[in-house]
């Protein structure tokens, strides 16, 4: 399986590659799922809904967010419902969407995302290490194939995570 991960896209700029590009992106790569970090999509902070459905109209199959989840007031009714848009999973129990989805990828097979927040410079309410196994193991009743997009500062905390998933 082939999986095409796009970090970061910003603005205009960034949807516009989007957009444009993704669709032959995906056939040239033979990418069988696309996740794409939109934090940023609307105008360098944020996601609206317009632009959430834009960007899985042209074949981001899902978005994870970050620290600017709550940059645009009207993406919360967006979330409570959406399944491709999901925002970390270590925010307060009590936010609204979820850190955890799953999709089926283009070859059949199922695929769980999860999407944390470092704390490193962050600071949310829980740290990504008391959530991580949780997900994990939830993850893993329905499929063997996950993936963790961690959203952070810190390139440290971001490799410490991945180490600890490794063992696991």
């Amino acid at each position: 399986m082939r999986i095409l991960f796009i970090a970061d896209a910003v603005g205009v700029p960034g949807r516009r590659a989007i957009e444009e590009r993704l669709p032959s992106l995906r056939d040239e790569l033979r990418a069988d799922l696309c996740i794409l970090n939109g934090e940023n999509l609307a105008d360098g902070v944020g996601i609206t809904p317009k632009l959430a459905d834009k960007m899985l109209a042209s074949g981001v199959d899902v978005m994870t967010l970050g620290n600017h989840v709550w940059r645009r007031g009207e993406i919360i009714p967006y979330l409570k419902e959406s399944d491709r848009l999901i925002r970390p999973a270590n925010l307060s129990k009590r936010a609204p969407g979820k850190g955890l989805t799953f999709v089926t990828a283009a070859d059949g097979t199922e695929v769980a995302v999860i999407n944390l927040i470092g704390a490193l410079f962050l600071g949310p309410p829980v740290g990504p290490f008391e959530v991580i196994d949780e997900l994990v193991d939830e993850a893993r009743k329905r499929t063997l194939v996950i993936v963790v997009d961690m959203h952070g500062e810190a390139t440290s905390e971001k490799v410490a995570l991945a180490k600890w998933l490794t063992a696991r």
